[in-house]
């Protein structure tokens, strides 16, 4: 789960970032099927997800980089979650952008980042086109957070249900390291949708969804809001 956060820079927050993310892919991977289409889910989808909701669990409890170990105000009763549901679990190609444009995004404590707008995922929900900007770590912020995260993919979207069922920010989706190859089918499935950290502690900042990465319509798949 790449938390893209920033309450310090330092070693032990890029090893839990680290972490977060290898739960997150372990145990969502990548299909090869048709492009631009909705997924048929492997038979083992809700084994996989519960499986990997454990060990987001396990980290939030036992991990020292835990947003609820280093902010111990905040008291951890566990994750929320929608039902799984194949319904947005997707393929798609990654379609890059010819020239990659560094992207002004707000944090949630008013600080400007500099972030790259490397491409963009495109997916069809009941019969209608949509579209989400996929992001990637400009070389100022690897040079904050480590080389470890230059390939990673990153969404971020708000949708019909923020700042009502889930976090009023928005919620983040981590795909995959970036394949060389162009025809490469990423599986976008929004059961992994998590909160960033500063949802659980004021202790961090976070990057703000663009308004361009809104969903008009409900996403009732992944993590719920943390605090009432």
């Amino acid at each position: 789960m790449n938390n893209y956060q920033l309450p310090m820079n330092n070693q032990q927050l890029r090893s839990g970032r680290l972490l977060l993310i290898v739960v997150v892919l372990f145990f969502s991977s990548c299909s090869h099927k048709q492009q631009h289409a909705q997924s048929s889910a492997p038979s083992d989808f809700s084994s996989k997800l519960e499986a990997h909701r454990a060990g987001v669990d396990s980290v939030m409890r036992f991990a020292p980089d835990s947003p609820f170990n280093r902010d111990t105000s905040v008291a951890y009763h566990g994750l929320n979650y929608f039902p799984p549901n194949p319904e947005f679990r997707f393929e798609c190609i990654l379609h890059r952008y010819p020239i990659p444009t560094p992207t002004a995004v707000m944090g949630t404590k008013g600080e400007i980042r500099s972030e790259v707008k490397y491409g963009y995922f495109e997916f069809t929900y009941q019969g209608e086109r949509y579209r989400l900007n996929v992001y990637k770590m400009s070389d100022e912020e690897l040079r904050r957070h480590g080389d470890e995260l230059k390939d990673y993919l990153m969404v971020w979207f708000t949708d019909s249900t923020t700042g009502k069922e889930t976090y009023p920010v928005g919620r983040y989706v981590d795909v995959d390291r970036e394949s060389s190859d162009p025809n490469h089918l990423y599986t976008l499935d929004f059961n992994y949708a998590y909160n960033p950290y500063c949802a659980y502690s004021a202790n961090y900042s976070c990057a703000v969804p663009t308004r361009d990465n809104t969903l008009p319509f409900p996403v009732y798949a992944g993590e719920k809001k943390y605090h009432n």
